[in-house]
């Protein structure tokens, strides 16, 4: 069982450390830098390929996470997704082609929470209208850029979406607020899993991000 273990942790250094230097030498010259486009990939479980493509192909790169959430959501290829979006739909009109609505861009937050621009509409709505109703609403590209990278960024790193929306607020874009929730965890990581193959995982982790 240990040697069963072991093999499985190697490989899954191996694969971490492939993807991450991968990424690195596949990700063209850009301000945004490769840290979320790692995240990208760790999240949405692509590779530094399919990133690359989907980017050449001309979806900037705060779009990026709407096309491998919509394709995880509809089950297509992310191409497909990306050839709807250059053919001229909305972003929302691509989500209905498939049969979704507003409501899978929705995410939790507390009853009480103060919700700041440019969420303000978006939830404006999810509050004040019954669940069934929320497929009625209307959303530009921009509300679901920001709401799909709300969603993207506050499960990836398990990182409470009201900071992620304050840093929004103030106008951060969305690869500077990965590097800082990066950054924040480094200096304070969660605490390690007590026992079992998840602290090994948890050690390996972190070992990696210091690569």
């Amino acid at each position: 069982m240990k040697k069963v273990i072991c093999l499985a942790l190697l490989i899954f250094s191996v694969t971490c450390v492939a993807f991450t230097v991968a990424v690195r030498a596949e990700a063209p010259e850009s301000d945004t830098g490769t840290g979320f486009f790692l995240s990208i990939g760790d999240h949405f479980s692509v590779s530094p390929t399919d990133i690359t493509v989907v980017r050449k192909k001309g979806i900037p790169d705060e779009e990026i996470p709407v096309v491998f959430f919509l394709a995880r959501q509809a089950k297509k290829a992310p191409l497909t997704i990306t050839d709807l979006r250059l053919k001229g739909q909305t972003w929302l009109e691509i989500t209905k082609t498939y049969g979704f609505g507003p409501e899978i861009f929705y995410v939790p937050v507390e009853p009480n929470e103060e919700v700041v621009a440019p969420y303000g509409y978006a939830y404006g709505f999810y509050k004040e209208k019954p669940r069934n109703e929320w497929n009625n609403m209307y959303l530009e590209d921009a509300d679901i850029i920001n709401l799909v990278n709300l969603k993207f960024l506050s499960e990836n790193h398990k990182y409470p979406p009201k900071d992620i929306m304050k840093m929004r607020h103030e106008d951060m874009k969305f690869y500077a607020i990965n590097d800082e929730i990066v950054k924040q965890q480094k200096a304070d990581p969660p605490p390690p899993p007590k026992t079992g193959t998840k602290k090994q995982i948890w050690k390996l982790k972190k070992f990696i991000k210091k690569i």
